[in-house]
This record gives structure tokens, sequence and C-alpha cells, in this order.
């Protein structure tokens, strides 16, 4: 193999280093409720933008280096920080001869990864001329995503046979492209309380004024374009008539990353086919990170035919979704593949298209594996390699997408899930319950009247309840009303609520076997998982795991995913959704510090992406406060209520309004006393 030599023009270049590449960065252990303090690393943009390294013919002997000659490297150079490298060139139809490979240096630790190859990228080749109207497409490799990174080394690896008259032919206007620059004003901070994840940035569309049928489908929940951050585009997009089919894809770039890194990740893609590509705007309609998020892609409306660029000849009436990573040995993630079956399954839906079907569609270019015009059959979820000559999604994804179209079909074909019950209503009058264990092991209701205060407590449950941990948020067994979740002994239950306050005969959880028998806290927080059945979160040995509710083996849970470490110094409840982004929150009471903290629910399946806010900065304590439970919006104003009970007297009930600070960031409010003796005497509130 010969490496073509190359010479660069460093516009964005600082100097030249030798270092070989070292070890892998070593990971970074997870944190607490209080993520750690990151370690050093030089500042990364939060908006990318583009910075160009020309690469040329060799000066020496020509315009081209002979085939025979040893061919040098290019050397390695440090440059401005970026987080994704490509190689571009201008003509998308004139790619280079040989392999291009690249290799670039950890910001944070001054090492050099082994060398990488960026196949020439499909995607790139998957716009329509329309796509720039000024002719200004280029072509290019995959993009790397490579996190922080300051240095960077390119060369061509010649595997061809020579041309006759001795020399590797460069593609024109052969450049590499680095994208990382200083953040845009305005840009959108990940994680903000205001903005990004934690913020109502999920889409909330509009039904479709074009749409052919109605859809009993549930929207997955989407991170919107202001919800990530994503740059205007330079144009409108385009709106076609309908949707047939979907066409899979992977951005087939490093698998090694986290999920809290998505949204830089879809920037830097958007950067990459807008400034290098040349197009108005993000290629894909839709994607999807590892951990199932799904954020909005080209503008114009999640529900509405927008017509991107991802399949060459086929992007009229078909939508691309690209899953973030490369898949050809590993399939994605399960949850990556369910949020991709539950996106196709809706978006078809809405024009009455069958997930499992198959539709005809009419080639509108010439793409290397079809004609103009030329009429291809598809199945309604098509991987791109279908489409057009590559090997995208990766045959690993490819092979999983039978099952996926059957999966997608299965949620076409769903019952309509009941509306949840308004949350902690157990009687069924639209008002907040708040339910109790006192001293002597009974159950105990105390209704809500709708401005906080609660009536005199009814006995629901006569004995058997010491020690028992419950919590009521949301309706598991499918009937539409609230039922309570319980954990008596070492056992899971579930206590239908009858929806006059009173509850029925207990049924086993299922799901859950042993794996609360231990557990410090149970919580039932509602709907985090986006599928309209509630969750359950559980504190056990100071790790906080998530059991997501189980529509299909109703009342249950699916099997608990560790979602943070550190929780057991924390008392643990769920206030509802505290920031209006239609996700539940929770809320830990600091035991050591009396402090209350607010961690935002996201659409990632966790609690603050490592983020938190102060919620009620004293007088948390366990001893000035004992017991805490969510109020849900118990006097009706929209926003999440506390209720705490004191040991003054024999024991005072306090109702806390939830407030808002001079940020609008969600905080305890004022108290009022809407329980004047007693409370002593009660061990367990929900």
């Amino acid at each position: 193999m010969f490496c073509a030599s190359v010479v660069l023009a460093a516009s964005g270049a600082l100097a030249v280093v030798g270092q070989e590449p070292a070890a892998a960065r070593p990971a970074t252990a997870p944190g607490g409720p209080a993520a750690p303090a990151a370690a050093a690393t030089p500042a990364a943009p939060e908006v990318g933008v583009l910075n160009t390294l020309d690469l040329l013919p060799p000066q020496a002997g020509g315009p081209s280096a002979p085939a025979e000659e040893e061919l040098p490297e290019l050397p390695a150079t440090r440059t401005e920080p970026f987080r994704l490298v490509a190689v571009t060139w201008d003509d998308p139809a004139a790619p280079p001869q040989a392999p291009v490979q690249v290799r670039t240096r950890d910001a944070a630790t001054g090492t050099w990864t082994p060398w990488r190859e960026l196949g020439v990228s499909p995607v790139a080749q998957g716009a329509d001329p329309s796509e720039s109207p000024e002719g200004r497409l280029r072509g290019g490799t995959d993009p790397l995503w490579v996190d922080v990174s300051d240095g960077v080394q390119v060369r061509l690896a010649d595997s061809t046979e020579p041309e006759q008259d001795g020399a590797l032919v460069v593609p024109e206007g052969l450049r590499v492209d680095l994208i990382g620059a200083e953040p845009a004003a305005g840009s959108t901070a990940l994680n903000s309380t205001a903005t990004g994840l934690n913020s109502a940035a999920t889409s909330t569309v509009a039904a479709s004024s074009v749409s052919t049928a109605a859809t009993t489908v549930p929207q997955p929940a989407v991170i919107s374009r202001a919800g990530w951050g994503a740059t205007a585009p330079t144009e409108p997009s385009d709106i076609g008539t309908s949707i047939k089919a979907v066409f899979v894809h992977h951005t087939a770039e490093t698998n090694d990353y986290t999920c809290a890194q998505s949204p830089q990740i879809v920037r830097d893609i958007q950067t990459y086919h807008m400034s290098s590509l040349g197009w108005r705007d993000l290629g894909y309609n839709f994607l999807v990170d590892k951990c199932g998020t799904i954020f909005e892609g080209r503008s114009g409306g999640i529900d509405q035919p927008v017509i991107a660029a991802h399949t060459l000849g086929f992007n009229t009436d078909t939508t691309g979704i690209s899953v973030l990573g490369e898949y050809t040995s590993t399939a994605p993630s399960q949850a990556a593949q369910d949020s991709v079956a539950h996106l196709a399954a809706w978006k078809l839906a809405l024009y009455g298209v069958d997930a499992t079907g198959q539709t005809v569609l009419t080639a509108g270019a010439d793409n290397g594996k079809y004609t103009t015009g030329q009429q291809v059959t598809f199945h309604n979820i098509s991987g791109h390699r279908d489409g057009f000559a590559t090997e995208c999604p990766g045959t690993a994804f490819y092979n999983r997408l039978p099952a996926l179209r059957t999966e997608a079909r299965a949620i076409q074909t769903a019952p309509v899930a009941p509306a949840q019950p308004r949350a902690n209503d157990m009687n069924g009058d639209g008002i907040g319950d708040l339910v109790a264990i006192d001293t002597s092991g009974r159950l105990r209701l105390y209704t809500g009247y709708g401005d906080g205060r609660v009536s005199g407590p009814v006995t629901i449950g006569t004995a058997g309840w010491t020690g028992a941990k419950i919590s009521h948020r949301g309706d598991y067994t499918g009937d539409g009303i609230e039922d309570l979740v319980a954990r008596v002994g070492t056992t899971a239950y579930v206590y239908p609520g009858n929806g006059d306050g009173t509850v029925g005969s207990r049924i086993v959880m299922n799901g859950v076997g042993s794996a609360w028998a231990n557990a410090a806290q149970i919580v039932s927080v509602g709907d985090l998982t986006g599928d309209a059945y509630p969750d359950v979160v559980v504190e056990d040995g100071g790790r906080l795991l998530l059991f997501a509710g189980d529509p299909v083996n109703k009342p249950g849970v699916k099997p608990g995913v560790q979602i943070g470490i550190g929780w057991a110094p924390y008392t643990i409840f769920a206030p509802g959704d505290t920031n209006g982004d239609g996700l539940p929150d929770l809320l830990a009471r600091n035991t050591n510090d009396g402090r209350m903290w607010l961690y935002n629910g996201t659409i990632s399946q966790n609690f603050g992406n490592g983020a938190r806010t102060l919620y009620g900065s004293a007088g948390w304590t366990s001893s000035n406060r004992p017991l805490l439970a969510s109020a849900a919006d118990a006097d009706r104003n929209g926003t999440a209520d506390i209720y705490a009970t004191t040991r003054e007297g024999t024991g005072t009930l306090l109702f806390y309004r939830g407030g808002t600070d001079a940020n609008g960031n969600p905080i305890d409010g004022p108290s009022t006393l809407v329980g004047n003796g007693g409370w002593n005497g009660i061990a367990f509130i929900s």
C-alpha cells in the first residue's frame, strides 16, 4: 500500500508536532446526584463553525508524486480546538481514488488516536440538485466526531493501480474540514434550566394540514431544533404532499459518545452538511442517539412531508431517520431501535401507511443504482442501501429492519392507551389527594379540596401497612383510574384504585420479583419514557434505578436501569412537571444539609443529565420536615406543590405552593398550615 503525498496549506494551523499515538483516554466514573466537576479540558465551542485546511498535490516532482516513490505523510498539525473532522472535495461525483485516513490529537491528554479510515459519505451524495441552486455542493467523507481535539494528521492510502503516467490523481479542492469554533451569540446551552433538554423545547406540533389519515399512534417525544440549538437554514425546506416510506441510516462515525453529548453531535453534523457540503440545512429528517432520544432534523415541521437530502433520487415522499453511530458489525442499542420503530410507526400512520407494507417510488435522479424515472418497489421501512449504492445503515442494523417493521406495525395497531388520571387523584374529582400510613399500620386517605387543603382522614386499609413503602402517580392497570404502588414486606404490589378513594385487592407487580425487596425508597414518578404509562424510580443502596412501566405486562414494569449513584443521603419524591416540558421531574432533599434540589426529567430517560438546580435553600432537614410528599398541582394553579410535616406540637402539615425565582426557575414557594395537629402519628405520606 502506498500513501499519497499531500501538502498542507494551513489556514487554521498553529504548529507542527511529531508526537506518536498514546494510550486511549481513560473513562470517567459516573457521578452521584451532584455531578463532580469535570477535568480541565480546552473549551469546546457550543455551536460548530467550519475551519478548513487545504490538501494539495506535492510540489516536488511535479503535480503528482510517482507511485513507485515512498510517499510521505501529512505532518501531524496542531489546530484550534475542534470536535468533528472530515475530508471534502469540489465534485461530489469524483471522490478520491484512495482511502482517506485520519488521526487526531486529544486536547485534554495530548495523545494521538490510531489511524482511522473515513469512507466516502453516501449521504454527501444524497442531495438533489435543488439543494443548492448556486451549484455549491461538495463531496465528502463520513464525518468523524472526536470530542475535543486540537491536532490532525491525514493521509491517502493508495490501494489502487496507478494511472498510466505513474501518478495518483487527487480530486480538485481536496481539504480537511474541522468543525469547532467560538459559540455563536444566543446559542443554546446543553442542560440549561431555561433551554435545551430540560425545557419546553420538546416538539408539540399541530396536526398536519396534509395528513391523509387520522392516527391513534402517539407522537414520540422529539427534541425540537430549538431544543438542540439548530442553525437556521439558508433557504426554507421544500414540502411535499405525502410520506410513503422511511429510509433508515446511520451517521457512520463513532459509537463512543455519551448521550449528554448527542445534541452537540447533531449540531456538528448540521454544520458539516451546511458549511462543508453546501446544503441548505441538515440532510436527515430525524436523528436518534443510542439512548433513544429523537432529534428533529430538517426544518419544516416533524409531521410534515419535508423533502430532505438523505437518499439521492428518493428524497420526495420519504423521511430519513439516522441513528448516531456506526453499525456495520454491531446493531444499535435496543433503545435506539425502539425509538426508530415508534417514530416510523407514527410518521407513516399520519399518512395512512402500513409499516410492514411496500410502496413504489419513482427515481428522481440517476444515483448509481437506479436511473431517473425508474420505478422501484421498497419496503415502507427500508435501509439506505435499498435506494442507493452504499452499505448504510450498516449490515448489523440492516439485518434488524424486519423486526423493526414488525415492532412498528405493532405500535400502529396497539389499542389506544387510556388517558392517565390527574396526578395523585384517588377519588376521581380531578384534585390531587394525600395518602398516608399511620403509626398503627393503617392506610389513610386525605382528599384534596383544590386549594392545598385536605380533608380529615378516611381509613382505606385497616391493618398490615406498618413499614410499607407507598406511592401513587398513575394508572398501572389500564382502567384510567389512579392506582397505589406499594412494597409490603419484600413484595411489590399494585392496589387498583376504585375511583372513589378506596383501593381494590392487591395484585403482584409484574417484572419486579425481589428487585425491590431492600429498596430504601420507591417512587411512582409518572410517565418519563413517553409511552403513556407510569414509571417507577427506586433508590437501593445509593443507586437510583428506573423501572419503566410495561404496558404489555400490566400491571408491571420492565427491568430496572441504573440512572444514578450516590443517592443514599437524599429523600426523593416526584412533584410532577415543574418546568412545563411535559416530563416528570424529581425533587431530592439532602438529609445532611437540608437543601432541596430539582432534577428535571429528560427525554434521555434520566433526571438532570448531570445538572440540577437549587429548589429550597435551607430548612428541609429531616428533623425540621420529617415527611415529604408531592402534592402534584394541589391548588390547580399550574405549578407543582409539596406537602411536608413538622414536629411542632403534635405534628402539623404544611402545604408549599410551587414558585419561581427571579430567573423563572422552579423553587419552593410560601407555606400554608393545612393540618394543625396529630401528624406525629403519621409514619409515611405520599
